[in-house]
């Protein structure tokens, strides 16, 4: 995951950049934009003014009295202390030059607004920023992509900083989870868990956070399950799930992080050898984004699709291959209309679709089978990521197919797609 360093405009509260935050994160979530958007994913930390060594920004430490004098009188009745906010322009002149110079020397440096540090995906757009800050209202913010290592500096000083604020738990917690969610992405599952159960516990300590001990929990749960503490995660899962029950009957905002719930219990539940359990869950997670595709379906659709290859997945290793085939061309005719648009983003989905069903094809006819891995492989050796996906595709083909067949597995891209 990336991360985005938010900064505001000098002079914004904490709570109002706070609320501007959520606010914009909402509008944005409205237009589809969840999937490299999450609301939950912020830390807080108000640094300390020593910290800071900047000076004023509009007007400069060294300026001179003939420089002050050409500033508006707007911007001085905002910098400067000493001269009211009601001062005209014909007043402004008429101060000495050298009171200027030594009020403006003299101002200190000003106190940085809060910063928040956003989580976002990889494939986060320059319009997705764009719309975050279109629907701030007055509050002005500033965006910089941080690299992983700053991105962890930034979440250990949120971190170190809230830890000597009384008041701060929210804040804390906050940071301590998204640190462990960056730790976690880089392997670093054992100090993950334990700034993931430290912001749960600081969450369980605050009134009316049950969606904060929710969403902490499910994270907490992908951390136990990739360490692969199944029973603890579905503990986890669990809980999460409930809450977030509870919370989609007075908002359908929260049907979203249930059926993504469901799909991590369903999941927990396979790995424990309990497929007809984790069958319900998927089927539960799956009826919900239909639900939620029907009011947004640019949103949604993919989501659908996931669902059904998922559910698709565990009908096929039960031996339930016709159930399993619909399910996937279900999901395939979703990314074939979704590659038209952002053929990066979903052909690889498209290639591991066309590898499951070749997978059916087998006994019923070879010839389906060759055609489908080669579509897989024509889609994934476009892409260095999944080279090793194409690599596998490849020694297949070769090992069921006459040499003669297989000489267009080693020609271009061009030459592939033109067969």
């Amino acid at each position: 995951m990336e991360c985005v360093k938010i900064r505001f405009a000098p002079g914004t509260e904490p709570f109002t950049a706070r609320s501007a935050l959520n606010r914009a994160v909402r509008g944005v979530n409205r237009l589809g934009l969840w999937r490299t958007l999450y609301l939950d994913f912020f830390a807080f930390a108000e640094l300390p003014a020593e910290a800071l060594a900047e000076t004023v920004t509009d007007i400069p430490a060294e300026a001179s009295a003939e420089t002050v004098t050409d500033i508006p009188a707007e911007a001085l009745a905002e910098t400067v202390t000493d001269i009211p906010a009601e001062t005209s322009a014909e007043t402004v002149t008429d101060i000495p030059s050298e009171a200027l110079a030594e009020t403006v020397t003299d101002i200190p440096a000003p106190v940085e607004s809060p910063f928040f540090a956003l989580l976002l995906s990889a494939s986060v757009r320059r319009e997705t920023l764009a719309a975050l800050t279109a629907r701030t209202g007055e509050t002005r913010m500033s965006f910089a992509p941080l690299a992983p290592e700053e991105a962890e500096e930034v979440y250990r000083e949120a971190v170190d900083t809230c830890r000597g604020q009384e008041e701060a738990v929210s804040e804390l917690s906050a940071a301590c989870e998204h640190l462990s969610l960056l730790l976690s992405d880089t392997g670093r599952a054992e100090e993950a868990e334990t700034l993931c159960r430290e912001a749960l516990d600081g969450y369980r300590r605050l009134p009316e956070r049950h969606e904060a001990v929710a969403g902490t929990g499910y994270h907490l749960a992908r951390i136990l399950y990739g360490m692969g503490r199944m029973k603890e995660a579905e503990t986890l899962y669990c809980e999460a799930m409930d809450i977030y029950r509870e919370l989609s009957k007075r908002n359908g905002d929260f049907q979203t992080p249930l059926a993504r719930t469901c799909q991590g219990l369903a999941a927990c539940l396979e790995a424990q050898g309990r497929p007809e359990a984790a069958e319900w869950f998927h089927r539960t997670a799956l009826d919900l984004y239909r639900k939620l595709a029907e009011r947004n379906p640019a949103a949604y659709a993919p989501r659908v699709a996931a669902a059904c290859g998922r559910l698709a997945g565990l009908l096929k290793a039960s031996g339930r291959f016709p159930e399993a085939a619909a399910l996937y061309r279900i999901a395939l005719d979703t990314y074939t209309k979704l590659v038209q648009d952002d053929p990066a983003r979903w052909e690889p989905e498209l290639g591991f679709l066309y590898e499951n069903l070749a997978a059916f094809e087998s006994a019923r006819s070879p010839a389906s089978e060759r055609a489908l891995l080669q579509s897989a492989w024509m889609l994934y050796q476009k892409y260095p990521d999944f080279s090793a996906e194409a690599e596998r595709i490849q020694a297949q083909l070769r090992a069921n197919a006459p040499h003669a067949e297989t000489g267009s597995l080693t020609s271009s891209p061009e030459s592939a797609d033109g067969s």
